[in-house]
């Protein structure tokens, strides 16, 4: 109802009109149209003018009220509704929260507030802006939503009203200080018989605006139903906004959620509201179980909060999609945009269809961090989380940094596997973007993190640095994993991109038993870029392919791996092999890029490639491009591509060669082969069957003239270098299958020799 209203007069130093003498009572109208036309004057209605309180006296029930007394004369007048508004200070404190309409088209509940300031007159006042205008005064007021809305006949008796819209905050006061994501109106004595149900709700002076399509309408009732409106809606100070619903037909009826959240009884998930309610159902402390029981359209939910943002992030959760999809899933939040925001828990079994996010960081459809550390470096207190059998498909993930397709980080003991990405772009404006995670664990301790058993496919993954087809940065360990599709980064970058088919950067870790056939592109300037891996810095992968192609500008670049570094533990690659050809400016290898120097051993052993090599410049390898390490050993290794080709060919600059082109002299090869038929563009091209001499700290590399390279000659630049290169053994007649099974005597149990070329048995 309209409660008491305000006019409280001021004295002032201001010259004004005359006012006539003091009368026994003194009118104020509520205008015709706006948000006041909806109101009258009730039996309880009170003035103020000065310091004087006056009650209403005549015109209860109307617009036009007479009230009782006469106030004090004043040059200007200070008006304001109701009784508790005083100053500005207490108009904008003024709350509209906790509405409840009593009766269909009953506006006696609405709390109205008015504040006209410096007028000249309280004579025949109006509560209008074009009177307070009239008497040189100004004029204030906050807003009313008008609703007629015809509903289905079986919504019954009507409980409430509820308004929210996508990224909306609703101001519960005048000031906008106090907000809400939703603005409801408690109904009584409402039935859908009565058709259209009218029903008003006060809102705050704060004018907001809602983009079309994203305002919805909730009605609950015996049967509850909702809609999202199509128009763009504007509510706030002096506007009656009017919401019109005719048809009866465009609600869609609530679902009623079943089950009690406990493993035994889990919240049964069958219609969109069902996931917007599951924030509020999740329970601090505890795990909350949901099952899914059909496929869910989210094009209706709009505004999504991820549902544990919170430190210490212990809203735990079991969610079991059951081979059910849901789809148009959108998240825009600030904070770990995505589903769950931060995992803990347990998902397994949902599909997620044509998902949209987009976020500041740690950005994924499922999660931004699956699991987190709540203690420190020293005292981990883990939140854990498992995911399997998770699809996101046909899907758009963009961050700021640590973008995933499914993830942006795990940051825990955690466990994901079986988890399938596909048809999806994943875009960092920075770095760590993967098609499944953008970083697996964390870069100074380990978490013990495991991927297992997961596919990126034909993803489109982009940033800055670090960027792979899988996995943007690995610290943990992965096994059974592809990836297919297209990476690249976004920006020249004179230092390590590293930029890989399936892992783009992997320290201190392990790969086994995967694969990429993923195109590794960077049009700009950026080293370290590998068709399997970027830049590998310690740890062992194994049993492991690539077969997509590497096309670079810079250098660093390789059909398997960019660069090689092993400053803190060692670094091993063994049996894995690569197919896709290589193209950059310099120190680019069919297999690997570079080996740098690094105190800790890199060991490549029974691996080969098959990708044709080529170099606008120079430092151009069959295998290795450039290899610089005191305490590097390549065993039983083949460069079978059919072709190495150097773009720059003279001793003044870096050597090319068919196995290793510029190769640190006192460094370990041991029966390491090149294709016979192999066509070489190079200073030195040895004859078809040539076989260069193994090297190794006691058998110094052979150079062109037939002589060996010193370690000191090759430490001080001296003595033929930078012309060093090593162009392998040969055995002709042999296909790389009967050489790698015979004279290199690779495993059969791991190696498949049916065909030319070996290939890894599953």
């Amino acid at each position: 109802m309209l409660a008491a209203a305000v006019i409280s007069a001021s004295c002032s130093e201001k010259n004004g009109p005359d006012e006539p003498k003091a009368k026994a009572g003194f009118k104020v109208t509520l205008p015709s149209d706006g948000p006041l036309g909806v109101c009258r004057w009730n039996e309880a209605a009170e003035i103020r003018v000065g310091e004087g309180v006056f009650k209403i006296k005549e015109g209860a029930g109307s617009s036009a009220g007479v009230f009782e007394g006469t106030p004090a004369k004043d040059n200007y007048y200070t008006i304001a509704y109701p009784a508790a508004i005083t100053n500005t200070d207490t108009y904008l404190a003024y709350s509209v929260d906790g509405q409840a309409q009593v009766g269909n088209g009953s506006a006696a509940h609405l709390p109205w507030t008015v504040l006209m300031e410096d007028v000249t007159s309280c004579k025949d006042v109006t509560l209008s802006k074009e009177w307070a205008g009239a008497n040189q005064g100004s004029f204030r007021s906050n807003g009313v939503v008008a609703m007629n809305l015809t509903l289905p006949a079986d919504a019954g008796s009507i409980s409430s009203i509820v308004l929210e819209a996508a990224g909306t905050q609703f101001p519960l006061d005048n000031a906008g200080n106090v907000k809400d994501g939703k603005l409801t109106l408690v109904v009584s004595d409402v039935t859908a018989g009565a058709q259209p149900i009218k029903a008003y709700l006060a809102v705050s002076e704060k004018t907001v605006d809602i983009e079309a399509n994203t305002l919805k309408i909730s009605v609950m009732g015996a049967k509850s139903y909702y809609l999202t409106l199509a128009e763009a809606v504007k509510m706030g100070g002096g506007i009656l906004t009017e919401i019109s619903v005719s048809d009866a037909s465009a609600w869609t009826a609530f679902v009623p959620l079943e089950g009690k959240g406990t493993q035994a009884s889990p919240y049964i998930l069958s219609a969109p509201e069902h996931l917007a309610a599951m924030g509020d159902l999740m329970v601090e402390g505890e795990t909350t179980w949901f099952q899914m029981n059909a496929d869910i359209d989210m094009a209706g939910i709009t505004g999504w909060t991820p549902l544990n943002i919170l430190t210490p992030y212990n809203k735990a959760i079991h969610f079991d999609g059951k081979g059910h999809t849901i789809s148009n899933f959108s998240c825009e939040s600030g904070i770990y945009p995505s589903f769950f925001g931060v995992l803990n828990g347990t998902v397994k079994d949902v599909v997620f269809e044509g998902a949209t996010i987009a976020g500041s960081g740690k950005t994924g459809v499922v999660a931004g961090y699956i699991g987190t550390n709540i203690g420190t470096k020293e005292a981990p207190e883990y939140v854990t989380a498992t995911v399997s059998g998770v699809t996101v498909q046909n899907s758009t993930v963009t961050a700021d940094s640590y973008a995933g397709g499914l993830a942006g980080q795990v940051y825990s003991p955690s466990t994901i596997t079986g988890c399938v990405v596909k048809n999806t772009k994943i875009s960092s404006s920075s770095e760590r973007a993967g098609g499944l995670i953008g970083q697996l664990g964390v870069t100074d301790f380990p978490v013990n993190a495991n991927v297992s058993d997961c596919a990126a496919e034909n993803v489109e993954v982009e940033a800055v640095k670090n960027v792979g087809g899988l996995i943007g940065v690995s610290y943990n360990n992965i096994s059974g994993c592809t990836a297919s599709g297209h990476v690249t980064h976004t920006e020249a970058y004179s230092k390590e991109v590293s930029v890989g088919g399936l892992i783009g950067h992997l320290e201190r870790a392990n790969a086994s038993g995967c694969s990429a056939s993923t195109k590794v592109e960077i049009t700009l300037q950026g080293r370290s870029i590998g068709g399997f891996v970027g830049t590998f810095k310690g740890g062992k992968i194994e049993r492991c392919f690539s077969t997509g192609d590497v096309i670079g500008t810079h250098r660093n670049n390789g059909g398997f791996v960019g660069l090689v570094q092993a400053s803190a533990v060692s670094a091993t690659i063994e049996n894995c092999y690569c197919t896709g050809n290589v193209s950059s400016l310099a120190y680019m290898g069919g297999f690997a890029g570079l080996i740098d120097g690094q105190p800790e051993a890199v060991n490549i052993t029974n691996c080969y490639s098959s990708g044709k090599v080529n170099s606008s410049s120079f430092g151009a390898g069959g295998f290795i491009g450039f290899q610089s390490s005191t305490v590097f050993k390549a065993i039983g290794c083949a460069a079978w591509g059919s072709e190495l080709k150097a773009g720059v060919c003279g001793a003044d600059n870096w050597s090319s060669a068919a196995f290793s082109a510029v190769t640190y002299p006192l460094s370990t090869i041991t029966n390491c082969y090149r294709n016979p038929a192999m066509a070489i563009t190079a200073f030195w091209v040895p004859d078809a069957s040539y076989s260069h001499p193994d090297v190794s700290p006691s058998s110094p590399l052979i150079k062109q003239d037939g002589t060996p390279s010193k370690a000191t000659a090759a430490a001080s630049g001296q003595d033929g270098w930078p012309q060093f290169a090593y162009h392998g053994k040969v055995e002709a007649g042999k296909t790389l299958s009967q050489l790698a099974s015979t004279t290199l005597g690779w495993d059969s149990s791991v190696w498949d020799f049916s065909g030319d070329t070996p290939v890894l048995k599953k």
